[in-house]
């Protein structure tokens, strides 16, 4: 083999790793930056972050301060879940508990707040649905995950997170069922 052909051929190769390395680091940093917490994500014992929206029904401006001295629960469902549809009912039973119990319920739609609405205008839900706009709703749920649930302290501190029906959604509902017979009982 002639020696320039060997030498083009070990720069061509040299070129290749060298290119194929600077790839592989620049992917590294990408998905690195994607690990990373968004400004203002929700953390289990930090305050939730301030954000603001309105509220769908009657378009009065909303923020996260008005949370402040009342624990609350954010939900949040998607139209073109199913699991999410499959929980209409037990949050429109849990609704009037809390409304009761004075702890707020704000559902806010992952994807579009008219197809959610469209499925809760024959409750009291309609009124506590929350529009936020794409960067807070991502910021609040980054994974945009649904059936999704954020509970709140009446400090503001968010207290859990997660798919509803897990084992913190299961205590939260039948605290409710319990405080809600006391209550009718007279206890």
């Amino acid at each position: 083999m002639d020696s320039s052909l060997t030498q083009i051929v070990l720069l061509a190769l040299s070129f290749s790793v060298a290119f194929n390395l600077f790839l592989t680091l620049r992917l590294i940093a990408i998905v690195g930056a994607g690990r990373a917490r968004l400004p203002f994500s929700v953390v289990i014992g930090e305050r939730l972050p301030n954000f603001h929206g309105k509220v769908y029904s009657n378009g009065r401006l909303m923020t996260s301060g008005e949370l402040l001295g009342q624990a609350a629960v954010l939900v949040f469902l998607s139209a073109g879940c199913d699991k999410c549809m499959a929980r209409i009912p037990e949050l429109k039973q849990i609704s009037h508990a809390m409304e009761r119990l004075g702890v707020p319920l704000w559902v806010i739609a992952v994807d579009s707040t008219r197809n959610i609405a469209r499925h809760l205008e024959d409750s009291v839900l309609l009124q506590k649905i929350l529009v936020l706009d794409l960067l807070t709703r991502q910021a609040l749920n980054p994974g945009s995950a649904a059936p999704f649930y954020i509970f709140v302290d009446h400090g503001g501190t968010v207290q859990a997170r997660d798919l509803i029906g897990d084992e913190n959604w299961l205590l939260f509902t039948r605290q409710l069922h319990e405080d809600q017979t006391r209550i009718e009982t007279g206890q």
